[in-house]
């Protein structure tokens, strides 16, 4: 149960990043920074607010997309090893913030207590947790097909082969990253949310550069584009 759990994690925090990666065309090592941001906000938003689980999750999503637009301001005006700079910096910087923080992310002694979400008045068990981000790697799927076959999805491959051409023809070249980008945070989060919640513990140990190599790899293996 705790594998089938852990592919669906894994699932979810690609599926955005291909997005971003497949069909944006832009490279990001920088996304366990995101991950972070959807694990801690579900965390820190249970523990010290007492915000009940299915709405620090929801919480962890918008923090996400907020995150996303954040790493894209930047990173449209890049592109190649710059790009990538960019997205390794903002990895670097949160797990420096949430390993150094100690007062707020309580560094490597970590955030205990993490309420899970209930069903019929009782906690997640492992076989609810695996159907539960079963259900939620399903509607993430149709959602992005939904999404990817229609003119969002043509824009963005317009943009991975030629920006010049994209612009020529009315295509908004910033706002396709920026959107990709916020995709790829908000999947991410939820996975980063999901597993602190699972855990019912977080520390920033989960939080390394590998992490960000791992999902790419990820992508490069069984992603489309």
């Amino acid at each position: 149960l705790q594998i089938l759990f852990t592919i669906g994690i894994n699932y979810l925090a690609a599926a955005g990043l291909n997005v971003l990666v497949g069909y944006a065309g832009q490279k990001s090592l920088g996304h366990a920074g995101l991950f972070a941001v959807g694990a801690y906000t579900a965390a820190l938003a249970n523990v010290d607010f007492g915000i009940g689980p299915w709405p620090s999750m929801a919480l962890a999503c918008v923090m996400g997309a907020v995150f996303g637009l954040v790493i894209a301001a930047p990173s449209v005006r890049v592109s190649g090893p710059s790009l990538a700079m960019v997205t390794i910096g903002f990895g670097i910087v949160v797990e420096k913030i949430v390993t150094e923080w100690t007062d707020l992310f309580k560094g490597q002694a970590g955030v205990y207590g993490i309420a899970a979400p209930t069903f019929a008045g009782k906690s997640f068990t492992n076989l609810h947790w695996v159907i539960f981000v079963g259900l939620a790697c399903i509607v993430t799927h149709v959602l992005l097909r939904w999404l990817l076959s229609g003119r969002f999805g043509r824009a963005f491959m317009a943009v991975q082969l030629a920006e010049p051409a994209a612009v020529s023809v009315g295509i908004s070249v910033a706002r396709a990253k920026t959107l990709a980008f916020v995709i790829s945070a908000v999947t991410c989060a939820l996975a980063g949310a999901l597993v602190a919640q699972q855990n019912q513990y977080f520390n920033s140990d989960f939080i390394t550069f590998n992490l960000s190599i791992f999902m790419l790899v990820v992508v490069i293996f069984g992603g489309s584009g």
